[in-house]
């Protein structure tokens, strides 16, 4: 029976490859980036009674070894190959079945990337249950795009929190959140008042992108090469936050700012006001500034 299915499973990808669309043009968008090809990841395995199994797709975003390793409530490791998970699948009729994802954290280094995702099996992809698991999903990148070369699941269970402990992990406490975000614009100006480009760096992140007071768009380098020169040069800067808003690891600031430029900047002894927004992401245990807004409203 086991042959004869997977047979079966064989002549699917078989005849598909023949007629129509190779399996590039139908599934390539699913293997751009790490984020399509876990939501794929997913999407495969979700569906109605009615809707056929999707193992073509499946099979196309795993490499051709990918290694599936399944925890039973004791610990105990069981490992296959990708045909193997379709065996059980074949022997008993498809039922409404959807996996929802519920949070995700990737690490990625050069063209490895390593996943965590915690899921919820639903019989209706709009009601709620209680069953729960961590996926541990290991992806590589070749040839212009995303492998999956291996996942491990464990099931969260009366014996095993181990959904809700990686649920609340680097929770963050709005009030605290909301300090540490103010001690963070603290020092960022300090550091532009200092001309300490060392601290200043430490608070922005690689990505940074800033809208800036002279209608310029400007990235981390560009920052901080004019804080280098002198263009951003300060006798006198003070700032007053009306508000600031935490969104899971995001923080938006929002206020207004009084400086008097001095040097380069080509306002010598003026007095500037300007609407400011910040935004900070929170990342390995740090705030981070990952873009900035700043319009002039007043020039004294």
């Amino acid at each position: 029976m086991n042959k004869t299915i997977i047979f079966s499973i064989s002549l699917i990808f078989a005849f598909n490859s023949v007629f129509g669309q190779t399996n590039d043009e139908k599934y390539g968008d699913d293997v751009k980036s790490i984020d399509a090809i876990i939501n794929a990841y997913y999407d495969v395995v979700s569906g109605s009674s009615s809707d056929p199994w999707e193992f073509e797709r499946d099979k196309y975003i795993h490499s051709e070894h990918a290694v599936i390793t399944r925890l039973d409530d004791n610990g105990k490791a069981e490992s296959h190959t990708l045909e193997a998970e379709y065996i059980p699948m074949g022997l008993s009729p498809k039922t409404d079945f959807y996996e929802k994802e519920l949070k995700r954290e990737v690490s990625k280094f050069g063209n490895v990337a390593q996943v965590w995702s915690a899921f919820e099996i639903r019989t209706d992809p709009k009601i709620e249950s209680d069953i729960r698991g961590l996926n541990s999903i290991q992806l590589h990148y070749e040839n212009g795009r995303w492998w999956i070369d291996s996942w491990t699941c464990e099931m969260a269970s009366d014996k095993n929190s181990v959904v809700t402990e990686f649920m609340t992990t680097d929770d963050i406490s709005t009030s605290s959140a909301i300090d540490d975000i103010k001690e963070m614009e603290q020092l960022q100006v300090q550091g532009i008042l200092e001309k300490d480009s060392t601290l200043i760096k430490k608070l922005l992140h690689k990505d940074l992108i800033v809208n800036a007071p002279s209608n310029t768009v400007v990235d981390l380098n560009m920052a901080m090469e004019a804080l280098k020169l002198g263009y951003i040069d300060y006798t006198s800067y003070e700032q007053s936050i009306d508000n600031i808003k935490v969104v899971e690891n995001i923080g938006i600031v929002m206020g207004l700012e009084t400086v008097m430029p001095t040097g380069l900047t080509g306002k010598a002894g003026t007095i500037e006001k300007r609407r400011f927004t910040d935004i900070w992401m929170y990342k390995h245990g740090q705030w981070i500034m990952i873009a900035r807004q700043a319009t002039n409203i007043y020039n004294e």
